[in-house]
């Protein structure tokens, strides 16, 4: 889906075949890894949890017979905010409406890339739940994925609007997981802090009561594929699809040097909306002072 025109074909097929609820999202989201479990089972615990955690959860999926799966607050605010999301990023980088997919259901590799030969899936394994896929705001026609965070906690925020820190580790292996399966190699990485967790989270400060956007652009890392896919694979047959369970307690010994190295640096770029309503028209991009930083990929 490296063009946008491919990524429209694509969108419709799986809209239509893989639809939240259909009985292939059902199997799917019982015997298959996508972009938030796969950092668990290579050991990175800084966001999703660990690989007994990822052993867990998968098991308690298939002994559920229901649909019914448990929503937090933080992950119900990201959800109520997320299509807001969607739309303030576009408007503030300029993305025609008509260059814009939202709503994508699950998606495998095979969606986007013929099987091997003898209709062999390459990954069936590994699929992506997209936010999003727009074209690219410096590349026209060629496609990028957009990938959204709403963070409720503070800490959350504090990590997201501070240069210094950088984007967790496992959200990049999210991404990256989307870039393997779509074959889209770039991705605007969005995050949206309301006003709302602003003012709830630092009440005693009414300087910071503003809604902000913060951005960044990633490209696919090759090491990725290379060092990080064969310890998940391994990881999901040994003990997922053969029902081991694997140790608790026992770090992981994979050398991750090389899958982290990559992504490290990853500028941002802080947006403040002073009126704090992200329904309204984002400001002017030539008052803003950040708008070189948009430039990138």
């Amino acid at each position: 889906m490296y063009f946008f025109s491919d990524a429209v074909a694509v969108h419709k097929l799986v809209k239509h075949r893989y639809g939240q609820g259909s009985t292939v999202w059902d199997i799917a989201r019982k015997y298959v890894l996508g972009g938030t479990s796969l950092p668990k089972t290579i050991g990175i615990r800084d966001v999703f949890g660990t690989p007994y955690a990822c052993y867990t959860s998968y098991k308690k999926t298939v002994e559920d017979d229901s649909t019914s799966s448990f929503t937090s607050e933080a992950m119900l605010h990201g959800s109520n905010n997320e299509a807001k999301a969607f739309d303030m990023i576009c408007n503030f980088m300029r993305v025609p409406v008509d260059k814009r997919l939202r709503d994508w259901p699950l998606i495998w590799r095979d969606d986007v890339k013929p099987s091997l030969p003898g209709g062999v899936m390459k990954y069936p394994w590994l699929t992506a739940s997209l936010d999003g896929v727009i074209e690219h705001p410096e590349h026209p026609g060629v496609s990028c994925l957009l990938e959204i965070k709403c963070p409720f906690s503070a800490s959350s925020i504090d990590n997201f609007m501070s240069k210094l820190e950088e984007i967790p580790t496992s959200y990049l292996l999210q991404v990256y997981t989307q870039m393997l399966v779509t074959k889209i190699h770039f991705c605007l990485f969005a995050v949206l802090i309301t006003k709302e967790r602003m003012i709830a989270c630092y009440p005693d400060e009414p300087y910071k009561h503003r809604t902000y956007i913060v951005y960044s652009y990633i490209s696919y890392p090759k090491s990725f594929k290379r060092d990080a896919v064969p310890i998940a694979k391994r990881f999901f047959f040994d003990y997922i699809l053969g029902d081991k369970e694997p140790p608790k307690g026992v770090k992981r010994k994979y050398n991750l040097i090389n899958i982290i190295k990559d992504f490290k640096h990853i500028p941002k770029t802080i947006i403040e909306f002073n009126d704090g309503n992200i329904d309204n028209d984002p400001p002017d991009v030539k008052d803003n002072p950040s708008d070189d930083s948009r430039r990138g990929t």
